[in-house]
């Protein structure tokens, strides 16, 4: 009987591994619940990795072995978490650079809780030499209001030496604007949006730029957010609090856990269907690109897996440990991605910046055009 339940547990542990490793891959209605799994592949991957140890130990060595080369199939999927890159390439006066990053509106409403994290963003963004930034949750101001000036695109382009930029706005008034930007230090000759459509903020740039007699195309994309309600970040964070002593009521536990699910297969759906359409523009580009953005996906999502198969990961060809960029206690996700094509480009190197200033962490990549030796403007 005990030999029984431990095997299936072996069994479901594994199941849960291949599900949430390879499920997202799949098509159809179902794949969509499934892949929700995805999210907690580093925990299943975890579990296997006690199962395994433990065969070792108390279990006979053949299924330990049986085990072992099984889990050799999941590899593939968790070397595009993880990158080893501890020494990073000497980078020139001639590469180009790029940062993306969800400002979180430059906390706009205050949501840090220090009216100097506006400031400090802009200092960090004038710190961080680059060619081109790519900003998701963006906040422009037309008319100053009388609790605070916010002068972001006038200012950054002074600030950050940029003279091109690139602006789409999905919710605006004679006062603010909401929406995205891109801006560049080499000249801009086309631009455009691509709008997914589905009544959502969501959407993705992209912006042409001339770089001597190559024209390059920037894609700055921010897929569907899970938006999850005061509530829902409450009960996570009594999760992984202090507060933890405190333990919900299978009520509000029920409630939680159905609302969560919801919104996550809601989110999932749209963007599929967003990385969908955006993979067929990709293919329709006259012209080399780089993908850069906000996913909220993981990288062993449709999403990545959709993109990826395109492009280049910077942070796999450079970064080092997992690159979480999402800043939440509860999160160790890396949602955010700077993509090249790497028949045109060769990456340099990539960072991730821990800084507490929005719920993302900025990043950014090193390249060259493996066409032309670039000056810097």
């Amino acid at each position: 009987m005990k030999k029984t339940i431990r095997n299936s547990f072996f069994f479901c542990v594994l199941c849960l591994l291949v599900i949430s490793g390879y499920g997202p891959l799949f098509e159809g209605v179902f794949a969509s619940h499934v892949a929700l799994l995805n999210l907690l592949f580093p925990v299943f991957l975890l579990l296997f990795v006690i199962v395994v140890m433990g065969v070792f130990f108390f279990q006979k060595k053949k299924l330990w072995l049986i085990l072992l080369m099984t889990g050799m199939l999941f590899l593939p999927v968790l070397k595009k978490f993880t990158a080893l890159h501890l020494i990073q390439t000497d980078s020139t006066s001639k590469s180009l650079s790029i940062l993306s990053w969800n400002v979180r509106l430059f906390d706009l409403y205050n949501w840090s809780e220090n009216t100097k994290t506006k400031q400090k963003m802009f200092e960090f963004l004038k710190q961080r030499e680059s060619s081109f930034y790519c900003f998701q949750e963006y906040y422009r101001q037309f008319k100053p209001l009388k609790e605070n000036n916010f002068a972001t695109t006038s200012h950054l382009k002074q600030e950050l030496h940029c003279s091109f930029v690139h602006e789409y706005f999905i919710k605006k008034n004679k006062h603010h604007a909401f929406g995205m930007a891109t801006f560049s230090k080499y000249p801009i000759v086309n631009k455009g949006e691509v709008l997914f459509g589905d009544s959502s903020t969501n959407m993705c740039l992209f912006t042409d730029v001339l770089i001597k007699q190559d024209t390059i195309r920037i894609y700055n994309a921010h897929l569907a957010s899970v938006r999850l309600e005061n509530k829902e970040y409450n009960f996570l964070d009594r999760l992984t609090s202090d507060q933890a002593d405190r333990p919900a009521t299978n009520n509000e536990l029920r409630l939680s856990v159905v609302n969560i699910y919801k919104r996550l297969l809601k989110a999932y759906t749209l963007r599929r269907k967003q990385v969908n359409m955006l993979s067929a523009h990709i293919e329709q580009s006259p012209h080399p690109s780089i993908f850069v953005g906000d996913f909220n996906d993981t990288p062993s999502s449709y999403t990545y897996n959709k993109i990826s198969k395109k492009y280049a990961d910077a942070f796999l060809k450079k970064g080092f440990g997992f690159g979480k960029t999402l800043n939440t206690l509860w999160s160790f996700f890396r949602i955010d991605y700077i993509f090249l094509d790497s028949d045109f480009f060769d990456i340099i190197d990539y960072k991730r910046y821990k800084v507490d200033y929005s719920d993302h962490f900025p990043i950014t990549a090193k390249f060259s055009l493996e066409s032309q030796v670039v000056d810097p403007i």
